[in-house]
């Protein structure tokens, strides 16, 4: 292999690794607000919206996706939705505008009818 890309330029091989933050870098730190036992119930009762996002970098173009479900006791049966969506080119954007943007989208898909939810 070595032979084969010997004449490739260094400066235009990318490095992809299995994950996007190293396990030995720090991270920020999670915050737990002072009501976080009425969170913690809401969740074992059912009564706790749920979000879960996902970003993709492949072939130059970052994407997310997003799965939104809201509690059967609120809705009166449950409702999940998804959402996929490509954030542009990987020149431009990167993996973690595309989990902020998805987070965004998420939260802006709450209607005002359930504030009272944990999310």
């Amino acid at each position: 292999m070595a032979a084969a890309y010997r004449d490739l330029p260094l400066n235009r091989l990318e490095s992809i690794n299995a994950f996007s933050l190293p396990p030995w870098e720090n991270r920020v730190q999670a915050v737990a607000e002072d009501d976080g036992d009425k969170a913690s119930a809401a969740i074992k009762t059912g009564w706790a919206a749920r979000v879960a996002t996902a970003t993709s970098a492949r072939n130059d173009i970052v994407g997310f996706g997003r799965a939104l479900h809201l509690p059967m006791s609120h809705t009166g049966g449950g409702c999940t939705t998804t959402e996929q969506r490509t954030v542009g080119p990987r020149t431009e954007q990167n993996p973690f505008t595309a989990e902020l943007a998805a987070m965004a989208t998420a939260l802006e898909s709450l209607a005002e009818r359930i504030r009272h939810l944990f999310i």
